[in-house]
C-alpha cells in the first residue's frame, strides 16, 4: 500500500468555458488537508469553473520486473464540501495521467497536464458519484490496463483526476457538483489517497 506523495493537489482556472477548459496554466493550487474538486459555472457571471486534481505516488519501492496484475486507487471524501446540485448528469469522476513537468511538484503551468483535452486514456472505471451523501465514503478506482501501464516501479507515477462536464466538454449548468477527499498529511495519514 502506497500513499500519495505529499505534494498531490487541485488546482482550477474560471473563465469562459472553452477558454477555461483549454488553457494550460491555472489560477491557484490547494495544498491543503483536502483536496477540492469542483465543476460549476456561476449563474450570474456566466463563468466556469474547473478542478483538476494531481495524485502522484511514489513507487520506486516496487521490485523491478514485477508483474503487476491490479492495483486500486482509493480516496476517502472528507467532511469539509459536498454538493450535488444535479445528480446523474455527467457527474463522474476519472483516472487520467498526468504528465506533469517536475513531479511530484504541481505547477500553476500544469492544468494542461491531464491526458488530452478531449477522450484522454482512461485509467479506470468512472466513478458515479450520484448517490454519494456520506463523510468518509470510500472510493475505488480500480485500476485497467491503461492505469496499470501507468505504474512506473522506477520512480513516480503520476495520475489526476477530471470530472465527467471536462470530459464530455459540457457546459455544467448552474449551481454546482463540488467534493472534498482527504489528502497526505499530519492530520489525515490514514485517510490519505492510497495505492
Amino acid at each position: 500500500e502506497i500513499l500519495a506523495d505529499s505534494h498531490d493537489g487541485s488546482m482550477w482556472a474560471s473563465g469562459p468555458w472553452n477558454e477555461t477548459r483549454s488553457i494550460n496554466f491555472s489560477w491557484n493550487i490547494y495544498d491543503l488537508d483536502y483536496n477540492f474538486f469542483l465543476n460549476t459555472r456561476e449563474e450570474e457571471s456566466n463563468l466556469a469553473w474547473i478542478y483538476r486534481v494531481s495524485l502522484p505516488f511514489d513507487t520506486s519501492d516496487i521490485p523491478d520486473h514485477s508483474n503487476i496484475m491490479f492495483a486500486t486507487l482509493k480516496l476517502f471524501i472528507s467532511e469539509q464540501e459536498f454538493s450535488n446540485s444535479h445528480p446523474d448528469l455527467f457527474d463522474y469522476l476519472t483516472l487520467v495521467r498526468t504528465s506533469l513537468g517536475s513531479p511530484p511538484m504541481l505547477s500553476i503551468t500544469d492544468f494542461g497536464a491531464f491526458g488530452s483535452l478531449n477522450n484522454p486514456l482512461e485509467g479506470a472505471q468512472r466513478l458515479d458519484i450520484s448517490q454519494l451523501n456520506s463523510h468518509f465514503d470510500e472510493l475505488s478506482f480500480n485500476l485497467n490496463s491503461n492505469g496499470l501501464s501507468w505504474i512506473d516501479s522506477q520512480g513516480w507515477t503520476t495520475v489526476g483526476i477530471r470530472g465527467g462536464f471536462d470530459i464530455e466538454d459540457y457546459y455544467p449548468p448552474a449551481e454546482d457538483f463540488r467534493f472534498g477527499f482527504a489528502t497526505v498529511s499530519a492530520k489525515s495519514q490514514i485517510f490519505g489517497p492510497k495505492l
